[in-house]
């Protein structure tokens, strides 16, 4: 059994006005039942937030903003690329993720209105490796996409750079 914790952030300004930001937590629960093959739980919750000039005054200080708050279920097979014993351990998941997600749009602080999408089911996938510096706890770092149907013809990607812990009981 193995626990993890991890965190992902991202800030781009282009000036006062002008920007986004995302930040993610995620924790987990793994259980190995073959020497390369574990089954996850994780549940991330997650917010972005980006901030722009009113685009219908350009010459004002008007700012909107919209936020979006996201919980991720998640429930991934992980397969080790290595043995289990070894330090460095490469790995690749593949699963389903239940997502609900949440809008609202601000100007200048005053929210406008909210956008709640009904809670959906998307494929998730990803890669990662843990480095262990004791035989109980380890680094990790993952790349992780989920996807997010929008309608029956499109969806939407979500994909996080996430660095963390796991600890193995």
């Amino acid at each position: 059994m193995e626990l993890g914790f991890s965190y992902s952030y991202q800030k781009r300004t282009i000036d006062a006005l002008n920007g986004h930001e995302s930040q993610g937590t995620t924790g987990s629960l793994s259980f190995y039942f073959w020497e390369k093959l574990a089954i996850e739980q994780s549940y991330t919750s997650g917010l972005f937030v980006k901030k722009e000039r009113e685009l219908s005054l350009t010459s004002s200080n008007i700012q909107r903003a919209t936020t979006q708050n996201s919980e991720i279920y998640e429930t991934n097979f992980i397969f080790l690329i290595t043995e289990k014993k070894v330090r460095f351990q490469p790995y690749i998941k593949a699963g389903a993720a239940h997502i609900r997600k949440k809008q609202a749009v601000f100007v200048d602080g005053i929210e406008l209105y909210q956008v709640v999408p009904k809670a959906t089911w998307g494929p998730s996938y990803g890669i990662g490796a843990k480095y262990f510096f004791t035989q109980e706890l380890a680094l990790r770092m993952s790349y992780d996409v989920v996807r997010t149907p929008v309608d029956e013809s499109s969806s939407t990607e979500d994909s996080s750079v996430r660095v963390g812990f796991s600890w193995v009981l």
